[in-house]
């Protein structure tokens, strides 16, 4: 049996996706220090209530492990309120209430971020050394002079596009994320056959949804799919084996 006292470095954790849900519940042994426990996963769609989800891991950590999990974090794909009590998932029906979380489980504290919120935190995680790969660049390379202190972006693309800016905090020795929904800015096309695709999305996509052409609609797992169907249209391009199978799919 762990001591009591231990059970204040165990934190569940989870990160909210459109398509997937993954806790999890973590030691924090130290700054930069943790280790995970166990993890679990529920696809999204499938869960209507949030707490069960807290519940479930909670239930497992005590049974299995001996441990009372008391703090929560939740990091979710869709903008968070003012006060940071409530997050309502971009392009889903699930809500996430701090409110009824405090009040349907055992946890005493609980923080919701946003996901690349969370993501930007971890970055100093990272060794740029080994966890980077380097970009070729067109023109002059101006990354030469970044320190470890540099202000920096994260953008990240799967079913949304996700981007956040984190400025180092020299107090705190850390980078600062400010969440965003910056995939949702409206598109600026810069040539005629990126403007004929927004002529496209706006015909196949935003007049049926009534929504604006903005860059998550096209840098996605989604936008890949509407830039392929766009250019069978212009019929520039040989239906190869392969395109006539993704054809059929």
């Amino acid at each position: 049996m762990k001591k009591k006292s231990d059970n204040k470095n165990y934190i569940f954790v989870a990160d909210v996706n459109l398509d997937k849900i993954r806790v999890c519940i973590m030691n924090i042994k130290k700054k930069k220090s943790f280790s995970i426990l166990f993890k679990l996963s529920h696809n999204t769609n499938k869960i209507k209530k949030f707490s069960n989800i807290v519940n479930e891991a909670i239930k497992y950590a005590k049974q299995e492990h001996k441990i009372d999990v008391a703090i929560g974090c939740i990091g979710a794909a869709g903008p968070i309120s003012r006060k940071r009590g409530y997050i309502k998932l971009t392009n889903s029906d699930l809500e996430i209430n701090k409110k009824k979380i405090l009040k349907e489980t055992t946890l005493k504290k609980v923080y919701l971020i946003n996901n690349f919120e969370a993501i930007g935190y971890g970055i100093d995680l990272l060794d740029l050394n080994l966890d980077l790969v380097k970009l070729p660049h067109i023109e002059d390379d101006l990354t030469s002079c970044m320190t470890k202190n540099n202000t920096i972006s994260v953008i990240g693309s799967n079913v949304g596009l996700g981007m956040v800016i984190a400025k180092y905090n020299k107090k705190l020795r850390l980078h600062e994320p400010v969440p965003s929904e910056g995939g949702h800015m409206q598109i600026s096309p810069s040539n005629e056959l990126e403007f004929n695709l927004i002529k496209y999305l706006i015909k196949k996509v935003i007049q049926k949804k009534d929504v604006q052409p903005d860059f998550e609609r096209i840098i996605s797992n989604k936008g890949i799919e509407l830039i392929f169907d766009y250019l069978l249209t212009l019929k520039k391009y040989k239906k190869t084996l392969i395109v006539r199978k993704i054809i059929k799919m």
